[in-house]
């Protein structure tokens, strides 16, 4: 009994297996790019939280900004208003004393 043996058959077998082959590895590589995709998804994330403090500390800095801006305005203000008051008492205790001095 002689195996008479379709070379059509033997064909196709050879690319069933080519086939699987290239399956099992289109697999492999599709898995690590997955793993890949969700450790860089992981680093975005953490990017992302890190860029909104960044900008949260951002604001507070701006916002602080503005506050001893406007403190420093008012102190000024205050300053040239308790240098007024102070020359109206020393003006005024001149007056009272005739030359600055007590009697």
């Amino acid at each position: 009994m002689t195996d008479h043996r379709d070379p059509m058959d033997d064909r196709l077998t050879a690319i069933e297996d080519r086939l699987e082959g290239i399956d099992r590895e289109f697999s492999r590589r599709t898995n690590i790019l997955l793993d890949e995709i969700i450790v860089l998804t992981e680093r975005l994330d953490r990017l992302t939280e890190r860029v909104d403090r960044l900008t949260e500390n951002q604001q507070i800095t701006q916002n602080l900004a503005t506050q001893m801006g406007a403190l420093t305005l008012q102190l000024a203000r205050d300053s040239e208003t308790d240098r007024a008051e102070i020359r109206r008492i020393w003006e005024y205790l001149l007056s009272q004393s005739g030359n600055g001095q007590s009697q």
